[in-house]
């Protein structure tokens, strides 16, 4: 028994802080191996509570394919909580692992999973309560500090993170994590320097010491999902968690077009995976794990060509079994009720649908491809069908967006409560954060200011609808850092020094902190969220996801005068370069 190990059990500390089940580990399917008959131990940290990371695809996946060699330990760690954190700093324990309760510093590589910006703050955090140096220039003579690696789809910019991360992995994780193992393995004895030069010549990977002002492109790795098992020994927590169910990815990429959604553009093309392979995987995931509930995952399941035959494959045993299907939030339409009804004969839970927009000028601006008639037809259906209640997902601050559009959010609102007469309708409202390599990226972003006049006018929907709107104050800090630079990593820095962290949930983000640091290092917020031209040098260009930027500038043109683009799944091909710039196509089961 190791010292942490010693203090979490005979301290009394799991007595003192709540939830204690987020660091005691020794979960169902977690793998414990002998640390002294491998060759590279690896720590996945997930910069947030252990509740939202458990239930991370991209750590599940990177978890088993590394326990599956015999030659490297993946470990995993999550930030502790405040009260924790404060019984760790009393008695001077570092961040450790859950599998043997190993510090961070002991392994030869941590690395970071970079989900969404307002994150970025805990990785600096997470690298604090481990003893390691938060700056990439004070570790690089440090032969006893691990490589610190990071991957996500925040790495599409990673200049705001540079200097804080050894170096970043663009694109999906499946094939290169073996890549880096293996270069890792055979530089160990080497200095980190020269690891860091080897990882550097592996495509996808963008290392800043030797790239850094070399006019290089970083270009994304992109798999065959079909060409990688599926995991189905799934860690199964001891505590309720964000999403306590089994996850099985159906499919990766979306190309349906919304011009806002960067997930839609740096995942392209569409590969969906067999569906005996999904059945089978399915029902392996069922048996090692026990859950009542599995998620097929996508960024738009019901666009899945084989999804009937997977449902056709599955739903006899579930419906036998009583286990449930869910599906995340889809598009608007009468095939995704059917759908719905198909699933909810296990379990119904209530629908989830993103219009985005409430006018049909300001759907065609973003490309949602969906009319008045197709929502109105769609909720009608499901309210026949027995569904009682509704959430609905909108945006405001579009690119060209009026007033008179959000009066007829409100009026889409009053239509789908009165005249369809749901029992609960719940609207959940976000201010739109231009993403990088999205045609959205040279759009204005919207201040706070704008935000709450503009949700006063929502407010008027109140009558039909429980309407929750999302910090705009959370939203700036967002986009100032999805489009930020290399200076923005001194605010990211500044706001931890001042106390910033677990941004991302609403009772301990501060904004004064982020205000102050601002003001300190002279940032003008308005620099950062104002419009970009065609022709301007983006901070994110080296990145190279296969996507042209004649693409991008064609798509918010035509977002200028509401002209939409098929998708090219079930149209011609619209030219977004992503095929013939990486020599791939979309994979489709039908």
């Amino acid at each position: 028994m190791n010292n942490i190990n010693r203090w979490l059990q005979t301290s009394g500390v799991l007595h003192r802080v709540r939830k204690p089940s987020r660091y005691i580990g020794n979960e169902w399917n977690s793998v414990i191996k002998n640390s002294k008959k491998i060759s590279l131990r690896f720590a996945l940290v997930f910069p947030d509570l252990y509740e939202v990371g458990i239930s991370n695809l991209g750590l599940r996946i990177l978890y088993d394919i590394l326990n599956n060699r015999e030659d490297v330990f993946a470990e995993r760690a999550y930030l502790p909580w405040k009260d924790m954190i404060e019984e760790m700093e009393k008695v001077n324990v570092p961040l450790f692992t859950l599998e043997t309760k190993t510090p961070l510093t002991e392994f030869d590589v941590i690395g970071f999973s970079l989900q969404y910006e307002l994150s970025y703050t805990n990785v600096l955090l997470a690298l604090e309560l481990s003893k390691i140096p938060i700056l990439f220039e004070d570790r690089i003579e440090r032969e006893d500090i691990p490589l610190i690696i990071a991957g996500g789809p925040c790495t599409t910019n990673p200049l705001p993170m540079e200097r804080f991360i050894d170096a970043f992995v663009v694109g999906d994780g499946e094939e290169i994590i073996n890549e880096i193992a293996e270069a890792l393995i055979q530089t160990k004895r080497l200095r980190k320097v020269r690891k860091l030069e080897t990882l550097s010549k592996i495509k996808g990977i963008y290392v800043p010491v030797f790239h850094k002002n070399k006019n290089i492109k970083i270009t994304k790795r992109i798999v065959n999902l079909n060409d990688y098992p599926i995991p189905t020994k799934q860690i199964v927590p001891y505590m309720d968690t964000i999403h306590d169910r089994g996850i099985i990815e159906v499919m990766r990429g979306c190309n349906r077009g919304c011009r806002f959604c960067h997930a839609g553009m740096i995942y392209r093309p569409v590969r969906e995976r067999e569906p005996r392979t999904l059945a089978k995987s399915i029902n392996e995931l069922v048996e090692n794990t026990g859950y009542e509930e599995i998620s097929l995952l996508s960024l738009s399941t019901s666009d899945c060509t084989g999804l009937n035959d997977l449902l056709e494959m599955i739903l006899p045993k579930f419906e036998k079994n009583k286990i449930a299907i869910s599906v995340p939030s889809t598009r608007v339409d009468a095939f995704n009720v059917d759908i719905a009804n198909k699933i909810s004969k296990i379990r119904r839970t209530g629908l989830t649908f993103a219009p985005e927009a409430g006018s049909q000028r300001m759907r065609n601006v973003i490309n949602k491809n969906i009319s008045y008639d197709d929502i109105f037809e769609a909720l009608k259906k499901a309210k026949e069908s027995g569904w009682t209640r509704v959430k609905l997902y909108f945006m405001i601050g579009l690119p060209f967006e009026k007033d008179d559009d959000i009066l007829e959010m409100v009026d889409l609102i009053k239509t789908i409560k009165s005249n369809l007469r749901f029992k609960e309708v719940n609207v959940s409202v976000a201010t739109l954060v231009p993403k990088p390599h999205t045609p959205f990226q040279f759009a204005k972003q919207i201040s706070p200011e704008e935000s709450f006049r503009r949700f006063e006018i929502l407010k008027k929907a109140r009558k039909y609808a429980k309407i929750f709107l999302h910090n705009p104050f959370k939203s700036l800090i967002e986009g100032i850092i999805s489009r930020g630079d290399e200076k923005i990593s001194k605010l990211i820095l500044k706001a931890h020094m001042k106390g910033a962290a677990f941004d991302d949930w609403e009772e301990s983000f501060n904004f004064n902190i982020w205000k102050e640091a601002l003001q300190e290092i002279e940032i003008d917020p308005n620099e950062y969220i104002r419009e970009r031209g065609y022709n301007e040098k983006l901070p994110w260009d080296f990145i190279e996801l296969g996507i042209d930027r004649n693409f991008l500038v064609r798509e918010y043109e035509k977002s200028k005068n509401a002209l939409t683009t098929e998708d090219c799944r079930w149209g011609r091909c619209t030219y977004c370069g992503v095929c013939y710039n990486l020599g791939v196509s979309n994979i489709l089961v039908h």
